[in-house]
């Protein structure tokens, strides 16, 4: 079982009390199983390893947070006895990049009308191109059987 420190969850509204030995599975708002389980397999290899993942908060809802952990090996045992994680609330972060995907979906189809209305533009121009060549053509050769 994964616990926290009193420290890492103190700025989501959580008393200290709360958070001692809690498990950090309580606290994953999505997909707590597996990033509990991508953290208990990096801890067993004794690698560390990058998370994101949404927090609960007792007052402002999920939150987003990075969680960057690397084991402590016990030399006796020879073994992870314990993970030291860095906690970094990345919620601003994780709107920007909302806002960038909306951004680049607006852009996406905005050039897709653009490129529609350029062919629709070449066809009308060829179109009329061409009803307007006719008339002047006749126009030209009835001018020059007059002259």
């Amino acid at each position: 079982m994964l616990r926290t420190d009193t420290v890492q969850l103190l700025h989501a509204g959580f008393e200290p009390y709360e958070l001692k030995n809690a498990p950090l599975e309580n606290y994953i708002a999505v997909d707590a199983e597996k990033h509990k389980s991508t953290l208990l397999d990096a801890f067993r290899r004794g690698d560390s390893c990058r998370l994101e993942c949404e927090m609960r908060s007792r007052s402002d809802g999920n939150f987003w947070v990075e969680l960057n952990c690397s084991p402590i090996v016990c030399e006796k045992r020879q073994r992870s006895m314990r993970i030291f994680a860095s906690v970094t609330n990345i919620q601003e972060r994780k709107m920007w990049e909302s806002r960038l995907e909306k951004t680049n979906s607006d852009l996406v189809i905005a050039r897709e009308a653009a490129e529609a209305a350029s062919k629709a533009k070449n066809i009308f121009l060829s179109n009329i191109g061409h009803e307007i060549r006719t008339p002047v053509n006749a126009i030209m050769a009835f001018s020059g059987l007059m002259l």
